[in-house]
């Protein structure tokens, strides 16, 4: 079969860095129990990978409740997550006793980092993104009051936008079209407003790499974790820019139906930027070897 690979595939730098912010911390550590504080990034294989390596993964509380740390060991390490954390957090873990190590992309950073100056000039900042997501949560928790959630899936009040220039900032892992989108509709609504457009870009190279995937492809796999929002939005933006072509998300080269290759020709293979390369390489070496 013949074959499109996407580039680049295997991790971003923010991941890359994430995990060995992980690997670096036990091993300068290794007496003390490390634990991430919610999926460090989002890929399954990625938190297998570091368990091996002893490297555990806490589950990630849904307020800040420092319940979730009655079963942590008072010498334990915590490691934040790529996507951000609500500030609070860092209060918590200290009063606790425990020490941190901040793993936060710095794309992220730069984010917080706008947001922050926007509100130190007395804008108001809506912030695009998805309820839940911690990345979602890490932002709107750098101010309550004047941070207003534009979330992808439900319908924004404009009425709660007393700020004719309010800043519009947005989760780095949405879909660019989808945001330009948004973009317009907010303008329409506040001319004023000031567009500040964080997708990164490993977010953005992905998707204009799934878009300019040669149309005569029959099939098109994206690998990533379910968990993954920027690989859902490589499903999404497969599907759009190639409505003639099947589009599935897969985990692991385990996941193709040999089913779905019945008749296929030429298939494309991209992956969202926390997949491990050697998942991605798999999958690319089966169907090039692939005979009906």
């Amino acid at each position: 079969m013949k074959v499109h690979v996407c580039n680049p595939h295997g991790y971003c730098e923010g991941v890359l860095r994430a995990i060995n912010i992980a690997l670096d911390t036990k091993k300068n550590n290794p007496n003390h129990p490390v634990a991430i504080l919610g999926m460090l990034v989002h890929n399954e294989f990625v938190i297998e990978f570091l368990a091996k390596h002893g490297i555990s993964t806490l589950e990630r509380p849904n307020s800040a409740d420092e319940d979730f740390l009655r079963h942590v060991s008072d010498d334990t390490i915590i490691i934040f997550t790529a996507h951000g954390h609500p500030k609070v957090y860092e209060e918590l873990i200290s009063n606790r006793g425990l020490s941190y190590v901040d793993a936060t992309c710095p794309k992220v950073e730069v984010t917080h980092d706008v947001i922050i100056n926007a509100l130190n000039n007395n804008h108001q900042i809506i912030y695009i993104g998805q309820t839940g997501h911690p990345e979602t949560k890490a932002a709107l928790s750098i101010n309550a009051e004047n941070i207003f959630l534009f979330d992808i899936n439900l319908p924004f009040n404009y009425a709660q936008i007393s700020d004719l220039t309010p800043v519009v900032i947005n989760q780095t892992t949405l879909s660019l079209d989808e945001l330009a989108k948004i973009h317009d509709e907010i303008l329409t609504y506040l001319p004023g407003a000031i567009i500040e457009n964080e997708i990164c870009s490993a977010t953005r190279l992905r998707q204009n790499a799934v878009k300019n995937i040669p149309l005569d492809v029959d099939i098109i796999y994206i690998v990533g974790s379910f968990h993954s929002n920027n690989t859902k939005k490589l499903v999404q933006v497969a599907k759009l820019s190639h409505p003639n072509a099947d589009v599935y998300q897969i985990q692991t080269v385990n996941d193709i139906n040999p089913a779905q290759l019945k008749n296929k020709k030429y298939a494309g293979v991209a992956a969202g930027a926390s997949s491990p390369l050697e998942l991605t390489n798999a999958v690319i070496d089966y169907l090039k070897q692939f005979n009906e």
